[in-house]
């Protein structure tokens, strides 16, 4: 009798120990993240636009109040390859290996595209499932959601924003271009781009024209940082000075 009710004792913990991991495993609850506040995860998605890297930034403990989102766009070097290579050149990276949450407080999130391009409605898709999804512990707020990429990721980021103006409180087009009959769509986007003058890859002209006709529009949010003997690559520069996350910051979708 009393093998019986060890037995059943046993039974009755293994099965909640089980039922626990599965309810954590479905979570997405990361013991690293909530233990030690840094942690990039790597995302599998099934029937999803992306695959896709979540980088939360040291330091974070706070799961309860809605946190800023950063999208990166990564570009056609990636493209098609395993999403964790975004851990070693986006732009986290490039801040050092000790962010803290004072100087990066976003939740940055990094998608992988298997082909060339970057599609508007699969990004917002993408977007949307993000935002929506509730298994996991990380609150994000959607008046401020901000998008950058390089290269192809910052056609990327031109070509979205002005397909969809209203889903992002600015972005941060590098070395990329845009459509400038698609000028007035970034109105109400502020925008901030960058782009090396002696870029061999991407010609200066496909940033400058697209920014001189948001100006030509009377555009007062638009900035346009030229670098120098940089090249096409110039995320590292660009992406380790906290001046670009403090000017991000200091917007938030309006809702007049």
């Amino acid at each position: 009798m009393k093998h019986r009710r060890i037995a059943s004792c046993w039974t009755f913990c293994l099965f909640w120990i089980i039922a626990f991991g599965v309810l954590i495993f479905r979570l997405g609850y990361d013991v690293k993240t909530w233990l030690f506040g840094s942690s990039v995860i790597v995302r599998r998605t099934l029937g999803e636009p992306y695959d896709y890297l979540i980088v939360f930034p040291t330091g974070y403990h706070d799961f309860t109040k809605p946190k800023p989102l950063l999208v990166y766009l990564h570009d056609a070097g990636d493209v098609a390859k395993d999403v964790r290579i975004l851990d070693t050149n986006s732009p986290h990276v490039f801040l050092g290996e000790t962010i803290s949450v004072k100087d990066f407080p976003f939740v940055m999130v990094c998608p992988s595209t298997p082909v060339h391009g970057w599609d508007s409605k699969r990004v917002i898709t993408f977007l949307d499932q993000l935002l929506a999804d509730h298994r996991f512990r990380y609150r994000l707020d959607p008046d401020r959601v901000y998008l950058t990429g390089l290269s192809m990721g910052g056609f990327g980021t031109f070509s979205v924003a002005c397909d969809y103006p209203d889903r992002f409180a600015a972005i941060a087009p590098l070395a990329g271009g845009g459509d400038p009959e698609k000028a007035e769509c970034l109105l109400c986007v502020p925008t901030w781009a960058f782009h090396d003058e002696g870029d061999q890859v991407v010609a200066y002209e496909c940033t400058s024209k697209m920014i001189a006709a948001m100006k030509a529009l009377g555009d007062r949010e638009v900035q346009f940082t030229t670098l120098h003997d940089v090249g096409h690559n110039i995320a590292p520069p660009v992406y380790a000075d906290p001046r670009l996350y403090q000017w991000l910051l200091d917007h938030k979708k309006s809702h007049d």
